[in-house]
């Protein structure tokens, strides 16, 4: 019974540390740089930005929206079957995003996680509603893992 006790207590102890950790990880992140941001590609440097070379030095720097302007995020399928997140916008998200692609029509948005640039799709119509999908050349792993990862910093 005692090898029991002792063996819990490591346990809940190692469970404590990696806890703490996990939480020092989010304290410790720049609270000037949003997890999550929708950026503009600059004009002119669409021929240089490319998924192989999606440097963040040819987004501009205003960040149109962030973590705040999303309410949900979920795996799904496109309309060829191909996995695609969708991400379910807030009502001030949404009036944004309508006011970006309204104003955008033929640029590259990227969108930013942890500093670094998950898909940059071109903005083809004025996207009134409160939902974007997004698919292409994802695997559905892929998929649950980019969402899962989304998620923490919502």
């Amino acid at each position: 019974m005692k090898k029991l006790i002792r063996l819990t207590t490591i346990l809940l102890s190692l469970a404590i540390v990696l806890n703490s950790a996990s939480c020092n990880l989010k304290r410790n992140r720049n609270p000037n740089i949003k997890p999550i941001q929708f950026r503009l590609v600059k004009k002119g440097a669409e021929n240089i930005f490319t998924q192989k070379d999606p440097s963040l030095d040819y987004l501009e720097e205003t960040v149109l929206m962030s973590e705040k302007d999303i309410s949900g995020l979920i795996s799904s399928v496109d309309h060829l079957g191909r996995p695609a997140i969708l991400i379910h916008l807030t009502d001030e998200g949404t009036k944004t995003f309508s006011d970006i692609t309204k104003n955008s029509i033929g640029r590259i948005i990227a969108v930013v996680h942890d500093e670094r640039v998950i898909f940059s799709p071109k903005i083809m119509e004025h996207i009134k509603d409160g939902e974007i999908q997004v698919s292409g050349s994802f695997t559905q792993n892929q998929i649950d893992n980019l969402v899962k990862s989304m998620r923490t910093d919502m």
